[in-house]
């Protein structure tokens, strides 16, 4: 999958006097077309501009899932706070930022965008919103997810992709009747 443009992390304010470490390298499997990837790390940012989207002009969505820690995603003038539990959506055709202001621990799909199958003023209302996996569909969704979190590393030899679709599916029916615009 390509890597849409490789996004600039930075040390956190006090983070950077303090020698914080950067992410480490994520732990990341394919799920047929959906790139599955459980990052922990120390206090940082992640800005993934206008530069990296010309670089690279594939059509990517993300979805983030909170599993430790907190993070402030921003894009299309919206912020969402993201506590454990939590996910939010966000679109790598457009700049975001990501800051992590303690150590965290996240899992993030990836996947093209055309997966999520529904209107794009529908994604743009998505984009930066904070959806609760205690509300809806997220007490389905959730475990579901932090299993797939949990088994990241074994899904290559679980033979598992054809769950691509399913992830998805999942994650986009969570994200409609847990979102606060629905």
């Amino acid at each position: 999958m390509a890597g849409c443009g490789r996004p600039e992390f930075r040390a956190a304010g006090s983070a950077a006097a303090r020698g914080s470490r950067l992410p480490r390298l994520p732990a990341h499997r394919q799920l047929g077309a959906v790139q599955v990837s459980v990052v922990a790390a120390d206090p940082h940012g992640v800005a993934h501009t206008r530069k990296h989207i010309a670089s690279d002009p594939a059509h990517f969505v993300k979805v983030s899932l909170q599993l430790a820690g907190q993070c402030m995603l921003t894009q299309a003038d919206r912020q969402a706070l993201l506590k454990p539990g939590e996910l939010a959506i966000y679109d790598t055709r457009h700049p975001y930022t990501l800051d992590f202001d303690q150590q965290y621990r996240a899992l993030v799909l990836m996947f093209p965008r055309v997966m999520l199958r529904l209107p794009e003023r529908d994604l743009a209302r998505m984009i930066a919103t904070t959806v609760s996996c205690s509300d809806g569909l997220g007490p389905v969704v959730h475990p579901f997810l932090c299993g797939l979190a949990g088994q990241v590393r074994q899904l290559d030899a679980l033979g598992t992709p054809r769950l691509a679709d399913s992830v998805v599916d999942l994650v986009g029916a969570c994200s409609r009747t847990g979102a606060p615009w629905r």
